[in-house]
């Protein structure tokens, strides 16, 4: 199916991604409206829907205007939001767009990601070169997210909601000070946003070149458990 994938800064380093198919518009997790309205009408484009990959306001700020002005469905995990929605089923279609809804709880509880076709909008479970923070779910469900994540075809692409890569790769070559893949990337990512440029998205097969919590049975320490090691990076992350 033919369809092109573009992006919306938004707030202090989100971005709204936006699938575009045949005139229709599919928006993802719009923390602010205004430059939804503005690129929408700007490109004769019709709303179709919106999906939600979490509850945290960044992530839903901009769902009520649009909403009301679209009369839109709104498709999100399962959470006591101010605004209707549909509950995002594991396989649904809109406006000929197939996508896959997968269970990424971690950073909250009631996190998912979608896919469509090798195309997959993660939120705030993986980042490039670095995962979320753990709120309101557990290290282990991060864990287990990002190792789901993790069997993904290295293909992949991978779409973030947060311009965070630059400050995760130092976090990253504080890791693995020899990994070549790390340093070889800061030096295009920071090319990238020199000209206003997003890092993103990113693909699974850098990804486990680059990040660190998806290379837990790689990185040389005295922590031998994946799961303890991924806890320890998260910890230390944390306070970087």
């Amino acid at each position: 199916m033919s369809f092109t994938i573009s992006y919306l800064k938004a707030l202090e380093d989100n971005y709204i991604w936006i699938i575009i198919k045949d005139g229709y518009a599919v928006i993802l997790d719009p923390g602010e409206s205004e430059q939804v309205i503005a690129m929408l009408e700007s490109n004769n484009l019709q709303p179709a829907a919106i999906l939600i990959t979490h509850h945290h306001f960044d992530h839903v700020g901009g769902v009520q205007q649009l909403q009301d002005l679209y009369q839109l469905p709104v498709y999100a995990p399962e959470f006591n939001y101010d605004f209707s929605y549909i509950k995002a089923e594991p396989k649904f279609n809109i406006s000929g767009l197939e996508f896959t809804c997968i269970e990424l709880p971690g950073h909250t509880k009631e996190h998912v990601g979608y896919m469509l076709e090798n195309n997959l909008f993660c939120g705030d479970t993986l980042f490039s070169a670095g995962c979320g923070r753990v709120f309101t779910g557990t290290i282990k469900q991060l864990y287990e997210s990002i190792n789901k994540i993790s069997e993904l075809p290295n293909t992949t692409m991978l779409y973030p909601a947060h311009e965070y890569t630059q400050n995760n790769l130092e976090f990253a070559l504080s890791i693995e000070p020899d990994n070549v893949h790390i340093v070889k990337h800061i030096a295009k990512v920071k090319g990238l946003l020199q000209t206003n440029s997003p890092s993103l998205p990113t693909n699974l097969k850098l990804e486990k070149d680059i990040n660190p919590f998806l290379r837990t049975k790689h990185i040389n320490s005295d922590i031998t458990e994946p799961f303890k090691l991924f806890s320890m990076l998260r910890h230390k992350k944390d306070g970087y």
